[in-house]
């Protein structure tokens, strides 16, 4: 019984693991895509992380700045995401 909970636990334990670092290999590819100004593409990558971590309120603000640069408005800002 022990040997399962602990199979169980590690097995946990690496999937949220790996979730965590997928969602932020999404947001580095929408912050490099933000960066080169491809903010459809970052708006993509954003958007795909926020299915992953709708809690992460800096992607939510990402995500916002991108669209802002993609459909105008944002460059009184600063530009970029």
């Amino acid at each position: 019984m022990k040997k399962v909970l602990v199979t169980v636990m590690i097995s946990l334990f690496l999937s949220i693991a790996l979730f965590a670092a997928n969602t932020g290999k999404l947001i580095e590819k929408g912050d490099k895509a933000c960066k080169i100004g491809n903010y459809m593409a970052a708006k993509k990558f954003y958007k795909k992380a926020i299915q992953e971590d709708p809690k992460n309120e800096a992607l939510w603000k990402k995500l916002e700045k991108a669209m802002k640069m993609l459909y105008g408005g944002g460059e009184e800002e600063g530009g970029g995401c």
